[in-house]
């Protein structure tokens, strides 16, 4: 992923398909790339989302709908 264009930084959450996090980036800062070999998906989040939620990698997220 890149942040060419944005205005603000980013945390980026790297997961594979089990919704388990292999990589975590935080506060990407403008015009920077990220990447994971192996993800299979992407979460782009306000930084200092990963701080607060705790993640660290091997973490697996759990999607559920309200």
């Amino acid at each position: 992923i890149h942040t060419v264009g944005m205005g603000y930084p980013i945390d980026v959450i790297f997961l594979d398909r089990n919704w388990r996090v292999l990589k975590l980036t935080e506060n990407l800062g403008k015009f920077r790339m990220a990447w994971c070999r192996n993800s299979a998906m992407v979460l782009e989040t306000l930084a200092h989302t990963i701080a607060r939620w705790r993640l660290e990698p091997d973490t697996e997220l759990i999607w559920e709908d309200l």
